[in-house]
């Protein structure tokens, strides 16, 4: 998707620099997740299927009290 400045993100010029950083973190500590590319339609239903896949993992219930 392209770069679009908000006021909040570094810029541009570090964009692939930090997407590594994130993409490495996640491995090494073994965190579920997806890289979704295209367009945003498509990226958005990429999410949504990572999200289905990836929820039985990342969410549980904690042992009952008592």
């Amino acid at each position: 998707m392209p770069f679009v400045q908000d006021g909040i993100r570094d810029g541009e010029h570090i964009r692939d620099w930090m997407h590594g950083c994130f993409r490495e973190r996640l491995q090494a500590t073994g965190q579920a997740h997806a890289q979704v590319s295209d367009n945003e339609d498509e990226c958005l239903a990429q999410a949504v299927a990572a999200i289905e896949r990836h929820w039985p993992l990342i969410w549980r219930f904690a042992a009952p009290l008592g």
